[in-house]
């Protein structure tokens, strides 16, 4: 978190520099970015560790066949909801204004919210003291 955060506080100062004739990110490299930090969440794998064996009945079928289906549902109900943030983000997104000062502030207070998330994460540790 820390890291995304300094990382768009950088872009907002970019922002602040490249002024009006900035160019937007690329599908490609948006598509990267996000794969990216997809696989690399262990969230996803520790959600489906810890979550997935409680909903599978060896005596139903196939464990793997089991796992694989509800994998499955998981991906699509995952794709549709990331779909609709998508859609909101946008329609959002088309009403902003698009004044490089605007999206500069913007990026400033996503950063900071990062960074503030990423020390909290940081700071809120085991406190059972082993």
């Amino acid at each position: 978190m820390r890291y995304l955060g300094i990382r768009t506080l950088l872009g907002a100062a970019a922002l602040d520099e490249a002024g009006p004739g900035a160019e937007p990110v690329s599908t490609a490299d948006a598509f990267r970015q996000g794969l990216l930090v997809q696989v690399l969440n262990r969230k996803v794998a520790s959600f489906l560790v810890a979550l997935m064996p409680q909903f599978v009945d060896p005596a139903t079928g196939p464990v793997a066949l089991q796992i694989l289906v509800l994998g499955g549902l998981m991906a699509v109900l995952g794709l549709a909801i990331d779909c609709l943030y998508a859609l909101g983000t946008s329609a959002i997104g088309a009403r902003l204004p698009a004044r490089p000062r605007v999206a500069s502030r913007r990026c400033r207070a996503t950063g900071t919210v990062y960074i503030a998330l990423g020390a909290g994460a940081a700071l809120s540790g085991d406190r059972r003291g082993g």
